[in-house]
């Protein structure tokens, strides 16, 4: 399934500035003509600061700065917790496929020492994909399910969305400066497939 819902300790980045070609004796240095332009007008001259992508590995938790996109491609079995507080616009995305416990207790100590202790964070959980077939990863599914949901509860962060289960692995694309948290159905999970003893045959 997909969702969109409106809703930073990794990057400082500097602005990319453009070529700035000598200006004539009579034209101010803080404009340029532009060569798509007739000569005789010109415009202030503007930086433009692309988005960076940060794509975020499994067991890895990172922060986005202004600007900034996490990206997490291939989401199965493991779960990833998006941490967004719309009013400071600082965001982070942690990815775990053990206990939620300390993968979260790090993640929020460290939005809360870049935003500060403020009230307000919101928490968005995808994952926990199944394989057709696997009755024991459904069931560690739904107890991992109810351990995020206790520790987001302990940390004091609100659910505000989720989209765990499934059988088909997911791709996240969370840019926490402008609100927007999109969660793409990627390819479907193998069947698990049934493993039988066999024989040996030196045993007596």
């Amino acid at each position: 399934g997909a969702f969109q819902s409106s809703f930073n300790i990794c990057t400082v980045r500097q602005a990319r500035r453009p070529l700035r070609r000598r200006p004539p004796r009579n034209q101010s240095p803080n404009t340029y003509t532009s060569p798509h332009r007739p000569s005789n007008k010109s415009a202030p001259l503007r930086y433009i600061c692309m988005p960076t992508e940060i794509v975020v590995a499994p067991d890895e938790c990172r922060l986005a700065g202004e600007g900034d996109v996490l990206l997490a491609r291939h989401l199965a079995a493991d779960w990833a917790v998006a941490l967004h507080h719309p009013e400071m616009r600082a965001g982070a995305l942690v990815r775990f496929s053990g206990p939620p416990d300390a993968a979260l207790g790090r993640a929020c100590l460290a939005v809360r020492s870049l935003a500060g202790h403020q009230h307000g964070w919101r928490a968005y959980v995808m994952g926990g994909a199944i394989a057709p077939g696997d009755e024991q990863a459904a069931r560690l599914a739904r107890s991992s399910r109810l351990a995020i949901q206790a520790c987001l509860w302990r940390e004091g962060v609100l659910l505000k969305g989720e989209d765990p289960g499934g059988r088909r692995a997911r791709t996240i694309y969370f840019h926490p400066a402008a609100g927007r948290l999109i969660v793409r159905s990627s390819g479907a999970l193998a069947p698990s497939v049934p493993q039988t003893a066999l024989p040996c045959p030196l045993a007596s």
